[in-house]
């Protein structure tokens, strides 16, 4: 079935796009966005709240709409985030807001590619869990070889242009899956 494999793909292109960025957010905050190096220690704890509460935001709205319509809006945010994290780097308050903004997508898509996954592995609910483990890891790798790449060549703002392309792709992964579910169900 193509489902699981769109959620993977969901899954590895998500986080591939947040972590383009995020795993060069420290040469990001001092050379684009002006910061001081003493000043990294709070930048960290305020993109590691930004994952608490989209967590739980995630899971506030997740009786209310599905894990589908989350994951893909999510996914959404997140690649107009990564834009703006590129086109307002340079401002200390907007490089701020938009961390916590883009690290808050980052865990709130969790839960609901994790519960698409397990609907659509009947029978390998396992190993649809592990597939998405290797996909977050594998997406991971992706984006940290991909913002580097960019940054070598034009700087360190650039690192959040691969980024919003990346997550694109997984809201489109989302997008045909979704597709695919109401074929199926007709």
């Amino acid at each position: 079935s193509p489902a699981p494999w769109l959620i993977f793909a969901a899954t590895m292109f998500g986080n591939a796009g947040v972590f383009a960025w995020f795993s060069y957010i420290k040469p990001f905050m001092l050379n684009v966005s002006g910061f001081a190096e003493s000043k990294m220690m709070l930048i960290m704890m305020l993109a590691g709240l930004g994952m608490v509460v989209g967590n739980l935001f995630s899971g506030k709205i997740s009786g209310r709409y599905s894990p589908l319509r989350i994951a893909a809006m999510t996914d959404g945010v997140i690649a107009v985030t990564l834009l703006l994290i590129f086109a307002f780097g340079e401002h200390k308050v907007a490089s701020l807001a938009l961390a916590f903004l883009c690290c808050a997508g980052l865990f709130a898509l969790s839960a609901p590619l994790q519960i698409l996954l397990l609907q659509n592995a009947k029978g390998g609910e396992m190993l649809g869990a592990a597939g998405g483990q290797i996909a977050f890891n594998l997406g991971s790798a992706i984006g940290a070889f991909c913002g580097g790449m960019i940054a070598q060549g034009f700087g360190w703002n650039s690192v959040a242009l691969p980024a919003a392309p990346l997550s694109f792709l997984a809201m489109s992964a989302l997008l045909i899956y979704g597709c695919h579910q109401r074929r199926q169900a007709y």
